[in-house]
């Protein structure tokens, strides 16, 4: 460990690395703190991400067995990944409720907080539950799955600040999920998917309700299907799509709103891209 890396460490006691969790969630996390670090130099962390969820999202004192997982109002916890490497861990799959897992990279190291699972089936990160924040962390994949799959984001989930890496080959989608209620997708970096940067997946109980996605910077180095997609059979009230890049001359279409009836608005998105037959570059309000 180099003489930045051990001044670093030294200045990231527990109060200080759970205060820097809490700006990157501007506020929202708390509730119970478990911090992961796999050099295990922090006392009391876990050197495994999966370890650390579970402690989270079971009761304490139970068996760990499905029935028991926490899905009390009022209980909330918040997992604080240091920098490293999770890959090793696998596919990343759990159902929760009030979960924050929050990416904490510390500047000048290598990789900040990267997974990048080897081979997973369908999906490398995902699962389901409400109240979930997911924040500053990377996940990358080279095979034909989609990055970050969540069931449906029913109430309070918030993926923000994330960088969503795939090979511009294989990888599928960016981001997909069953539909977006009260709950928000934004600031995002995603690039590198043959299919979607973000679906919102059409068939029964699907909606984009009172849910926003903005901000985000979806790029297409080779044929991407769809930037942003919401499909048909998504029931739509009152879903916003506000100020998203779409960057690549090889979108085939940029942002595709396929639900019937829809009531979503776009608003101030910019399409610097060649696609859907020759559209012009340009800001997209409508």
């Amino acid at each position: 460990m180099g003489v930045l890396e051990r001044e670093l460490y030294h200045s990231m006691t527990r109060e200080n690395i759970i205060s820097a969790a809490i700006a990157i969630s501007k506020g929202r996390c708390g509730g119970t703190f478990l911090i992961v670090d796999q050099t295990g130099k922090v006392p009391g962390s876990y050197t495994e991400l999966m370890e650390a969820i579970n402690v989270a999202r079971y009761k304490i004192g139970y068996p760990r067995e499905s029935a028991n997982i926490n899905y009390d109002d009022n209980h909330q916890a918040t997992v604080i990944m240091l920098s490293g490497d999770y890959s090793a861990e696998g596919r990343i799959a759990f159902s929760a409720k009030n979960l924050h897992i929050i990416g904490l990279g510390l500047p000048g190291t290598d990789t900040g907080v990267t997974i990048r699972p080897e081979d997973p089936s369908s999906f490398a990160f995902g699962g389901s539950g409400t109240g979930i924040e997911l924040a500053n962390f990377a996940i990358a994949v080279d095979s034909a799955v989609m990055a970050l799959y969540w069931e449906l984001m029913d109430g309070n989930c918030w993926f923000h600040d994330l960088m969503i890496m795939g090979d511009s080959a294989n990888a599928t989608h960016g981001i997909y999920t069953g539909g977006v209620k009260a709950s928000v997708i934004e600031n995002n970096r995603i690039s590198g998917f043959v299919t979607s940067g973000i679906t919102l997946a059409g068939g029964d109980d699907m909606y984009f309700y009172d849910g926003v996605i903005k901000n985000n910077q979806i790029g297409a180095t080779a044929t991407c299907a769809k930037g942003i997609y919401v499909a048909s059979g998504v029931t739509c009230h009152n879903g916003l799509i506000e100020g998203n890049k779409l960057i690549g001359d090889n979108f085939t279409k940029t942002i595709d709103i396929d639900a019937t009836a829809a009531d979503v608005m776009t608003v101030a998105n910019y399409l610097h891209a060649a696609g859907e037959g020759g559209t012009s570059r340009g800001d997209v309000s409508t």
